[in-house]
This record gives C-alpha cells, structure tokens and sequence, in this order.
C-alpha cells in the first residue's frame, strides 16, 4: 500500500479528490506541521482505546475467575491448577 493510501485511510478529511488511477489526491493545505499534528492525534487515540481494552479485558478476566470461584463452591482448585 502506497503512503498516499495510507494517508487517505487514516485521514479522510486530507482527501481532496481521485487521480484517474484511482489513487488519492492528498491537501496538504496546513503542510507538514499539519500532518505531523494529525498523525499524533491518531497516535494518541489508539493508545486510549489500546488502555480501555486492556483494562476491559482485566476486568473481564477477573470476573471470569470470580465466577468460576462461585460455580465451583469456592474451590481452591480448577482441573488440577491451584487458585
């Protein structure tokens, strides 16, 4: 895939139009400064939701284990692994 491509896909907005290729004509009209600052906004976006999904997975994970805990009249062994 092609950085004008790349481009596009992250960044809608930049898309000023098609080439007869098919390929995007990218607007650069806040130049390089305004990409760079775009591109660390996505940066920071993907780290929040890469945070919130691993504190949902903990959460989950823990509650998984909670729940087995109960089912099994709190036991202190699951299939022979100690609690």
């Amino acid at each position: 895939m092609g950085m004008k491509q790349e481009l596009a896909e992250m960044f809608p907005e930049l898309v000023a139009g098609y080439d007869e290729m098919g390929n995007p004509i990218i607007a650069l009209s806040d130049g390089m400064d305004g990409l760079i600052a775009k591109t660390k906004e996505e940066i920071e976006l993907l780290k929040t939701q890469l945070t919130q999904q691993k504190i949902s997975a903990g959460q989950n994970a823990r509650d998984e284990i909670k729940t087995h805990h109960l089912k099994y009249g709190g036991q202190k062994y699951f299939s022979g692994s100690k609690w």
